[in-house]
């Protein structure tokens, strides 16, 4: 298994060099409210905007809404939906997906976690030509795989890494590997700041976007009692 994850980044990594590369920088601000129902349900809400670095420009714009529910202990599934707008220039795309996610994790020690992410997507991008929508949508399939190490070095401060995989039924898609440190401003209150490297076919064949980006995200808890009371 180890080998066959190496010869797929090297595989990618080969692409790279024999493709044509378009390079940016980004920064993607994100604001993630949790919501804890009861014991086993939660619902997560996310909204993500994204711009270029220099001029400023909009590169996306995402939200995404999931239900979750803890099967055991150590594993969780949840499903969801995205709303997306890619910029095609100054053309905003939307973009509408159905996900379904399993997670299992993995209790190293007190302050390491372990956990995997499985995720399906079902993308409806709508068709366009130059600078305007036309009539319908195009459909692919997204398989994504994402293994993450978090690190609670205090009640306070939290490292997180991760890298992700993502494949269309019928090609490559992106990947990508982050590292960043969550602080605890209060018990249900949290900033999260990192860097986020992305490699991904850009659409039409004309290459790929090789990102360096800046992602911050502030975090906002929530507890259905707690509201009630």
């Amino acid at each position: 298994m180890k080998k066959l994850i190496l010869g797929i980044f090297c595989l990618i990594h080969a692409l790279q060099g024999m493709s044509q590369v378009q390079k940016q920088q980004t920064y993607w601000m994100r604001v993630y409210a949790r919501v804890k129902l009861n014991d086993k349900w939660s619902w997560q809400i996310e909204a993500d905007n994204r711009r270029l670095f220099g001029e400023n420009q909009q590169v996306q714009f995402i939200a995404h809404t999931h239900l979750h529910r803890k099967f055991g202990k150590n594993t969780e599934g949840s499903l969801g939906f995205s709303f997306s707008e890619v910029w095609q220039g100054d053309l905003p795309v939307p973009e509408l997906r159905p996900f379904q996610e399993f997670y299992v994790f993995q209790n190293l020690s007190k302050k390491w976690r372990f956990s995997h992410r499985f995720r399906t997507e079902q993308r409806w991008f709508h068709n366009y030509q130059s600078t305007s929508l036309t009539e319908g949508y195009n459909f692919k399939f997204r398989m994504r795989y994402m293994p993450r190490l978090e690190y609670r070095a205090t009640s306070k401060w939290i490292f997180k890494s991760n890298a992700e995989l993502m494949y269309h039924t019928d090609d490559f898609d992106q990947y990508r590997y982050y590292g960043g440190v969550e602080y605890k401003i209060l018990t249900d209150l949290s900033l999260e700041a990192g860097y986020l490297k992305v490699y991904q076919k850009r659409a039409n064949n004309k290459g790929y976007f090789d990102r360096n980006n800046l992602r911050v995200t502030l975090y906002k808890d929530f507890a259905v009692n707690k509201m009630r009371n």
